[in-house]
């Protein structure tokens, strides 16, 4: 399924204007990743962030994964605004940010403080 993109010919757009044709294309995540470091400082790896959330979240139908961990630089190669929709929909499902943060605030409260359980020793 998503593989298959990355074997596709590159996403393009053709402008017409007074000085001639012009072609523009979708930059791969690889390439968009690299330009942003380029211009903005900002790591790679960091940037990278969308591709790792898509190795562990893109898969059949019945659940099973279609990337390994160690296959981000393979989901990079797909065009860069197929992986934001993906990433965005991923995000949202998993609770990413905010809400993910609201959340694991409230369970961090459901949690025994360390020593507190009954194998801990009494003094």
């Amino acid at each position: 399924m998503f593989r298959d993109l990355l074997t596709l010919p590159p996403i393009t757009k053709t402008v017409k204007l007074p000085q001639g044709s012009f072609t523009v294309k979708v930059m791969s995540g690889l390439e968009r990743f690299e330009l942003e470091t380029k211009c903005f400082g900002t790591d790679v790896k960091s940037r990278n962030f969308s591709c790792e959330v898509l190795t562990r979240t893109l898969c059949n139908d019945v659940g099973v994964r279609e990337f390994t961990d160690d296959e981000a630089a393979e989901v990079a190669k797909a065009p860069s605004t197929i992986i934001d929709t993906l990433f965005h929909v991923a995000y949202e499902l998993n609770e990413f940010g905010k809400k993910g943060e609201e959340d694991a605030k409230k369970n961090l409260g459901k949690i025994p403080p360390s020593g507190s359980g009954s194998n801990s020793p009494s003094n």
